[in-house]
């Protein structure tokens, strides 16, 4: 079976229910980046890692095939070029590339084998005046990954997860790990 687009199978493995239309995103993922578009490839997947002083938050950009159609495979749609770029506060923009990072191409796989998650509007506490406050984590980081994903109906959406501590996050980290000796600075 052909693939579409690393971010549409990507979606497709995090999102098991179906969407209503009107959950259709009135932003895209590329709206707000600033390489929306990077050596032919598509913005698929943005890590935003928020950490306390003295660390810095960053953000990552996972760049995939917009479309694999004459890729038979996940392995051939993976065999294409891919990219990341990792944007700092205190840094200038670096980039790793798929010939010189084998690592792009398991970071991959490792998100469209994340566990599927149902999306739904919680109204749970509608009418409550007083809304119980969630447990935080007062040190290390939190990730919000953001997908491009498409609904059932054929809609696209802009999904983010927010996690601290489970399996969004644990992927995060492992591909941050991952990338780190292959950052090198964009020209």
């Amino acid at each position: 079976m052909p693939f579409k687009t690393i971010a549409s199978l990507a979606a497709a493995s995090l999102l098991s229910a179906t969407l209503p239309a009107s959950s259709a995103a009135v932003q895209s993922l590329d709206n707000d980046l600033r390489f929306p578009v990077f050596e032919g490839a598509r913005a698929a997947v943005r890590i935003q890692t928020f950490q306390e002083a003295p660390y810095h938050n960053f953000e990552v950009t996972l760049y995939g095939p917009d479309h694999c159609y004459q890729a038979p495979t996940l392995d051939a749609c993976l065999a294409l070029p891919l990219s990341a770029i990792r944007t700092d506060e205190n840094q200038a923009p670096r980039v790793a590339r798929s010939a010189t990072c084998p690592a792009l191409a398991n970071i991959f796989r490792a998100l469209i084998d994340l566990p599927a998650q149902s999306a739904a509007p919680d109204f749970s506490d509608f009418g409550n005046r007083v809304r119980p406050i969630p447990p935080t984590k007062k040190d290390g980081a939190s990730h919000r990954i953001t997908v491009a994903a498409m609904a059932a109906d054929g809609n696209t959406l802009t999904v983010t997860f927010s996690d601290y501590s489970g399996p969004y996050a644990h992927w995060a980290e492992t591909s941050l790990d991952q990338l780190r000796q292959c950052w090198s600075p964009m020209n």
